[in-house]
């Protein structure tokens, strides 16, 4: 497995673009933290640049700063309550593609030959309205549904699984070792659980529709077993490869996180590198680039990115990742 260190002569050349604020966001820090700061700037580009600083755990109001969510008083078990102006209008993203998810989430529909798999169950008061309604905008018939897929264990990604069963007949699609993330939050969410899972997945595993196959890749840290997805997309029937994050956010800042996570980055990178995936959204916040694709067609797909971009998301995740280590270790 291609190893992702940073050399000695790659340390000198980033450091030299390193700019006095890097240095000073974590004057406190060692070299190798900053080189590797330095180099999570370098692969974030102009496209990742406002999520380093998050991912690497070195500026105020970080994820690894935060308080619980809703703080350390809120009462178990909790309710999740619809925010207000939610929902987003579906949009076809590829020939094969149509995003159906909302501000919270970000789900997909895939098109195959012998029907749908829906890539997010969502929260249970988002499904209906985004994924349901979604596809009936788009002129798509939910009762094709197939598949609808759990990528990790926590109730954003869960909540709709039971309504897509029960009413469209969707076989639930969850990690084999997630099943026991999902249980524990039955006694702090009320998010209804799963009745039942049809297909349990782990790491390498696959799921073919029709013409299409979904490949699963094991992403500890968020979640124990959480996955992130790649599968066929085509564009103006040319054949390209996206990669949806689903995986959750950044990796706690505890050292077996870190230190699962970081070998499964290696490895996804290779794989996105090798099998030329190009296209690319992470499973919250891509409610954006669809509503400026529905707005501005013309202006470009913003899930796109081309393969070396993709690769570079990771690896800006993975350099964050050794950042938040190092300061552990």
């Amino acid at each position: 497995m291609k190893r992702f260190l940073i050399s000695a002569i790659t340390l000198v050349v980033i450091s030299a673009c390193s700019t006095q604020h890097e240095k000073t966001v974590i004057d406190n820090t060692t070299s190798v933290e900053i080189d590797y700061l330095a180099a999570a700037r370098t692969a974030a580009g102009s496209e990742w640049t406002d999520k380093v600083d998050s991912f690497c755990g070195v500026a105020p109001g970080s994820m690894e700063n935060r308080p619980p969510p809703g703080g350390k008083n809120r009462k178990l078990p909790h309710t999740p309550v619809p925010p207000k102006n939610w929902q987003k209008p579906a949009v076809q993203v590829f020939d094969n593609l149509f995003f159906t998810g909302s501000k919270g989430v970000t789900s997909f529909a895939i098109t195959t030959s012998e029907g749908i798999i829906i890539t997010d169950a969502m929260w249970a008061y988002d499904i209906e309205e985004s994924v349901a309604g979604g596809l009936k905008s788009l002129g798509l018939d939910p009762q094709n549904i197939e598949y609808v897929i759990i990528p990790h264990g926590h109730p954003d990604h869960y909540g709709g699984a039971n309504f897509l069963h029960e009413n469209y007949g969707a076989k639930i699609v969850a990690p084999k070792h997630e099943i026991a993330e999902i249980a524990r939050f039955e006694k702090i969410d009320t998010t209804p659980q799963p009745k039942q899972y049809d297909v349990l997945i782990e790491d390498g595993d696959t799921l073919t529709l029709g013409d299409t196959t979904v490949t699963f890749h094991e992403m500890p840290g968020h979640s124990p077993h959480g996955v992130v997805l790649t599968f066929p997309v085509k564009i103006d029937n040319a054949q390209h490869s996206m990669l949806i994050w689903a995986a959750g956010g950044a990796a706690p800042n505890k050292i077996d996180a870190l230190q699962k996570q970081i070998p499964a980055l290696e490895k996804l990178v290779a794989y996105v590198e090798e099998n030329n995936v190009d296209a690319f959204s992470e499973n919250h916040g891509g409610h954006d680039a669809a509503e400026s694709l529905r707005l501005s067609p013309e202006a470009g797909n913003p899930f796109f990115y081309g393969n070396e971009k993709v690769a570079n998301y990771l690896k800006m995740r993975l350099y964050c990742d050794q950042v938040r280590l190092k300061k552990l270790q």
